[in-house]
């Protein structure tokens, strides 16, 4: 009834009350108290029937509105959020784009490689149904990148040459601010999340498969798991497909064991002679989707080790 419902309020609000009081008690507002003292408060204080949470206040002295003081930190947390996180990469082939998936990768986000050739609608519902926190556009994809961020409620945008785009964190700022220190080994490393042709008519979600991901619990161990890979024991390799494809995305990973990677933006096939011919390859990734029947005659001219 009514009644037992304002008497149960009022029982849980008693409690409530007094826990509150009792915890102010053992306080002395007027004190400084050691970190160490205070963490023996909070253990010792009353509990609540939920798990509960501290907030940390620290006053730092600084003007966060000047780009030089700005202060970032990350913290691996044991168990995570329980929440995989996600990056969704929009922009044309570029060094840029490749280090985008890597940070992610580093970071123990998964990255989203979204198709630059898709519509600001197309790409922001691949952002929604992701469920990614951060965009990273180029110069090409800007404006359809800002539109589909923000019809899918993605607030941070980080892109290279696009200085002239107001809702655009600017690629080397966003370096500048970020923490200088080395990338925790005891991030998880996630696979990329791929969109393909769904059966409903909507691109549909994939992570690679292990045959395709080192995986690994830490970094080393997904970078020991890279140093088995096949391509891994060739020199330089070039990408010529788009990296929103599993070959350059692959070869892109391995840019962590040290190999280099020359990364072509959309094929031309005089940059990629000229390319082939001062860097003489080893690996040619996703050729066959650009020159197609012509593959085998293009790798009996230029006779690399291995040709995808």
């Amino acid at each position: 009834t009514i009644e037992q419902a304002i008497k149960q309020i009022k029982s849980e609000l008693a409690e409530t009350l007094k826990r509150h009081r009792e915890n102010r008690e053992v306080v002395d507002s007027e004190a400084r108290y050691e970190l160490s003292q205070a963490i023996s408060i909070l253990q010792n204080s009353k509990k609540t029937k939920f798990e509960e949470s501290v907030d940390v206040a620290i006053n730092l002295g600084i003007d966060p509105k000047q780009t030089d003081q700005n202060i970032r930190g990350s913290a691996a947390l044991p168990n995570g959020t329980g929440k995989t996180l996600r990056i969704a990469v929009f922009a044309e082939n570029a060094a840029e784009t490749a280090l985008a998936h890597l940070g992610g990768l580093f970071g123990g986000a998964s990255s989203v490689p979204v198709n630059f050739h898709l519509t600001a609608d197309e790409a922001s519902y691949i952002l929604k149904d992701s469920e990614s926190q951060i965009l990273f556009i180029d110069d090409k994809t800007a404006t359809r990148g800002i539109t589909a961020a923000k019809e899918a409620g993605i607030t941070q945008i980080v892109g290279w040459n696009c200085e002239t785009y107001q809702d655009v964190t600017n690629w080397d700022d966003w370096l500048m601010n970020g923490s200088p220190d080395p990338s925790p080994d005891e991030v998880t490393p996630l696979p990329n999340l791929l969109y393909t042709s769904g059966t409903t008519g909507l691109p549909k979600g994939t992570e690679l498969p292990p045959t395709m991901f080192a995986g690994g619990t830490t970094m080393t161990e997904h970078i020991e798991g890279l140093s088995q890979s096949g391509f891994a024991a060739f020199g330089t390799h070039l990408v010529v497909g788009p990296m929103y494809h599993t070959g350059p995305l692959s070869g892109m990973r391995l840019l962590t064991l040290g190999i280099p990677s020359v990364i072509l933006g959309r094929f031309d096939a005089e940059t990629t002679l000229a390319a082939i011919d001062k860097y003489k390859f080893d690996v040619i990734i996703n050729c066959i989707g650009v020159f197609g029947d012509n593959t085998q005659k293009f790798a009996d001219i230029i006779n690399p080790n291995w040709i995808t």
